[in-house]
Parts: structure tokens; sequence; C-alpha cells
């Protein structure tokens, strides 16, 4: 499942009367969502998704959109960084072969 599905199956499970089509792009506090709902909603998206969501993220969260965008941008940089240091490690042990 990507991470959009993933997403959106945790806000229909988190947020009341959340609607995918409908409902992405509206902000928290319009869901009535207060920023301690926001906070466990993110967690529960961490914990389904894989990743961890820096703190200095949160001021930029308004809606679902934005942790779906942030998400994947995070994904993202984790699957670069593990290709980084895959071929740092390989290029290491070419050097000592």
């Amino acid at each position: 499942m990507d991470v959009k599905k993933k997403i959106e199956l945790v806000a229909t499970n988190v947020i009341d009367g959340f609607e995918p089509k409908n409902d992405m792009n509206r902000n928290f506090n319009d869901l009535g969502m207060d920023s301690l709902d926001v906070f466990g909603f993110v967690a529960d998206v961490e914990e389904e998704c894989s990743v961890s969501v820096p703190a200095r993220l949160f001021e930029r969260i308004k809606n679902v959109g934005d942790v779906i965008m942030g998400v994947e941008n995070l994904k993202k940089v984790k699957k670069n960084v593990k290709i980084c240091v895959w071929k740092k490690l390989v290029f290491s042990v070419v050097l000592l072969t």
C-alpha cells in the first residue's frame, strides 16, 4: 500500500467523519482537531509509515495533505540516504581490496 493510502486510512480511523475526497486540504481545526489530536494523528502515521516526523515540521502541518506530502518527502530522503551509505560502503570495500 502506498503512503497516501496508508495515511488516508489512518485519517479515516482517527478523524471523526473524515472523507478523503473532501477533507484532504481542510485545516485540522475545521475538522474539530486540537493540537493534541494532531500530535496523536501524526504519531499514528509515523508508526504506520515507519518514519519519524521531526518536531520542526509540526508547525508546517495544517491538514492531512501536508502530512502526506511531508511523509512522502521523508521517505525519499530516507531512501536516498540508504543508497548513499550503501554506495559509500561499496566504495570503501573497493578501496580496501
